[in-house]
């Protein structure tokens, strides 16, 4: 669905069509891309119901209302004004949208397991928050395809903190005879590796550490965003090897879609 306040500019016109689009508030005029026909009925049916009459009463829908040059630009100012309200003061589609799908877990639509690992203390607010994009986006779009692999490499990959040795480690210090040096390394990345013989997915989680909190946050994004079809086997702490093979860098492995092919 459209709204007035996407792709909106000063320069837009807004104006009233008897040829109306019943699930969208606004479309475009494809002749003419700053002009928006407007869906009043939508949100704003109270505020113009009365600003045009219909040519005749037999008529529900002409295709253009009888409407004087004045009020044609009384009712674009009008819808601009609502849209910079909408853009200050309300609040977007899609937040309205995840909300529903948050509510729909906590009354247990995904059932009960889902349910009590998303509000459980695996994610933080910021987490539950990207869980319910990535699922907005899924049944916006119509993938089919799995999304747990994006969301395995978003959730679990971290970066070791750099370490502050000698010095201050405030950045605007005038400390010039002890100057900071910054220690630190990345930490081993999570991988994805699928091995064809027995069609299994191996799930490497890097740096992270095998502990409750993240088995919990593993199971429940795999629930959400796996394909049931497929194995898949956790990897925690050190990497398999692979006989046999002495190169270990990432480009001794083919691989496709963030899959290393083993």
């Amino acid at each position: 669905m459209s709204w007035i306040w996407q792709k909106y500019s000063k320069d837009n016109k807004f104006v009233i069509n008897g040829k109306i689009n019943p699930y969208s508030e606004i479309f475009e005029d494809y002749s003419n891309e700053k002009v928006f026909y407007v869906n009043v009925m939508q949100r704003f049916s109270e505020i113009f119901f009365n600003i045009v009459e219909p040519e005749s009463e037999n008529e529900y829908l002409n295709d253009e209302y009888n409407t004087i040059e004045n009020e044609k630009e009384i009712f674009s100012q009008a819808v601009h004004f609502l849209a910079k309200l909408d853009m200050l003061n309300g609040i977007s589609y899609i937040e309205i949208a995840c909300d529903l799908i948050r509510s729909e877990i906590k009354n247990g639509a995904y059932g009960k397991e889902i349910r009590d690992l998303f509000f459980s203390d695996c994610l933080n607010e910021h987490e539950r928050k990207r869980i319910l994009m990535y699922m907005y986006n899924r049944n916006e779009q119509n993938q089919n395809e799995s999304l747990l692999i994006p969301v395995f490499m978003e959730f679990f990959n971290c970066i070791e903190r750099a370490v502050y040795k000698g010095g201050s480690a405030d950045k605007n210090s005038s400390d010039l005879k002890n100057p900071k040096i910054i220690i630190g390394f990345a930490k081993p990345c999570p991988e994805v590796y699928y091995r064809k013989s027995n069609e299994t997915f191996y799930y490497y989680f890097g740096g992270s550490e095998e502990n409750q909190k993240n088995i919990k946050k593993f199971r429940l994004i795999k629930l959400l965003f796996a394909d049931v079809e497929e194995n898949i086997v956790d990897v925690w702490g050190k990497c398999f090897g692979i006989i046999g093979e002495t190169n270990i860098y990432a480009g001794a492995y083919p691989e496709i879609n963030q899959i290393r092919l083993i």
